[in-house]
């Protein structure tokens, strides 16, 4: 029984995926759900599993290609895996449909022995399968890449090494991303590379890196914007300082069983509440048929620094959830974003958006939009500040919020953006009228 693999649908707005990463070939056995390509769009890095246990029939792809949901990508014939038992100082012995290759070496403690028969057993872990010998591997095309992790796999290919031809140095021959560097080290000492006929100037000392897949469509989208945006940046600032006593309280109780509460949940509760208010704020502007799209749900999305670049998860109907709900939320997406697990659907749908950078230290920014929206919210670090309080007649110490917000100035005139702005801080000046 053969199988299609199929591309599926890559979420809104994503038309097509890159293909960076070729994880099998023709004649391999695979298991169900091991994965066999990597797409990378806009907006993440997705692995695409095995629909079925068996061996590659044919591959209809190849590296670079721009795939779009509903291609067949590759066949698959159905087939059967032994089941592996744990063993220890015996010899290495196969079992293919009934033949039996006998392997002289001892095997190390934790060594596998996997066994393929006709009775269609499941292969435990094809990782293991890196024990075999490599005479066997050649011959019967079981997983002769050595075992990596995704991300691992993806730095190989980023910087040009074929992960086949490096001897992995953690357990059982695991590649890590050291082992490539040193590899990539080795392999330019021995070809005695000549970096200066490159290009751009540099020195031999210099390290150099590719840029990756997200870098890109974020350096692309950052200029589409600058450039056919034009931007405006409002400044504003706010008075924490009684949100930041009842947030503290809140995350103090030892019986709450909520998660913690973050400055950031409540500023998009906040904006949510705002752009109800201000819905000018929460629309797209469609130049060629000179309309405005003003959009029914608010989905606010956040901005998330991760090692591969600037991700930004999605909160959906940011207005009719809970403080609670949102900080949650929030948490779970960074996270998932920061481990490469974020999909791209949690990426997608945004109608505003919000940067904070005052865990970095940073006051004022002018952040860049995000098209087709039509502004953001930049939020800095608070600071304690001496302001006079009239009825005392003296200075008190205020924690002082910084606030940023670009506009399209297409769209939005500066007198909107600053009674919009000023809503805004008064909401988190007056915590009784948000909570209540």
């Amino acid at each position: 029984m053969n199988s299609e693999v199929i591309i599926p649908a890559l979420g809104e707005g994503i038309e097509y995926a890159e293909v960076i990463s070729i994880l099998v070939k023709e004649g391999e056995k695979v298991l169900k759900e091991q994965p066999l390509i990597e797409l990378e769009s806009d907006k993440a890095t997705v692995e695409i599993p095995s629909p079925a246990e068996g061996i590659i029939e044919s591959i209809n792809i190849k590296l670079s290609d721009k795939l779009s949901a509903g291609q067949v990508i590759m066949k698959i014939e159905s087939i059967g895996f032994g089941t592996m038992d744990k063993t220890k100082n015996q010899k290495n012995t196969v079992e293919i449909s009934g033949v039996t290759k006998a392997e002289e070496q001892q095997m190390p403690e934790e060594q596998t022995i996997v066994s393929i028969n006709k009775e269609n057993e499941t292969l435990a872990s094809y990782e293991n399968a890196a024990y075999l010998s490599n005479e066997f591997s050649k011959e019967h095309n079981i997983l002769s890449a050595p075992p990596a992790s995704p991300s691992v796999r993806r730095f190989a290919r980023e910087l040009g090494a074929d992960i086949r031809k490096i001897s992995g140095t953690g357990k059982n021959g695991r590649v890590s991303e050291e082992d490539i560097k040193n590899y990539i080290k080795n392999l330019m000492s021995e070809k005695k590379i000549n970096i200066s006929s490159a290009k751009a100037p540099f020195e031999s000392s210099d390290v150099i890196e590719p840029l990756s897949g997200i870098r890109k469509k974020t350096a692309e989208n950052m200029s589409y914007s600058w450039q056919n945006i034009p931007h405006v940046t409002q400044f504003d600032e706010a008075d924490v300082t009684e949100i930041e006593k009842f947030r503290i309280k809140y995350n103090a109780n030892k019986n709450q069983k909520e998660g913690r509460l973050s400055l950031t949940a409540i500023m998009i509760k906040i904006t949510a509440l705002a752009l109800r208010k201000f819905k000018k704020f929460n629309a797209s502007l469609l130049i060629e048929t000179e309309t405005v799209v003003y959009k029914k749900d608010i989905n606010i999305g956040v901005a998330v620094d991760t090692e591969r670049g600037l991700l930004v998860p999605v909160i959906r109907s940011a207005d009719k959830k809970s403080l609670t709900e949102i900080s949650n939320e929030l948490s779970t997406l960074s996270k998932k974003a920061r481990e490469r697990k974020i999909s791209p659907e949690e990426l997608s749908h945004g109608t505003f958006s919000i940067s904070n950078l005052g865990a970095l230290g940073t006051t004022y920014f002018s952040p860049i939009i995000k098209s087709p929206e039509v502004s953001i919210l930049g939020v800095g670090r608070s600071k304690t500040e001496p302001i006079f309080n009239k009825e005392e007649n003296k200075f008190e110490p205020r924690n002082i919020l910084p606030l940023s917000l670009s506009y399209d100035h297409r769209l939005i005139d500066g007198a909107e953006a600053a009674r919009f702005l000023r809503y805004i801080a008064k909401s988190i000046e007056n915590t009784m009228t948000l909570f209540l």
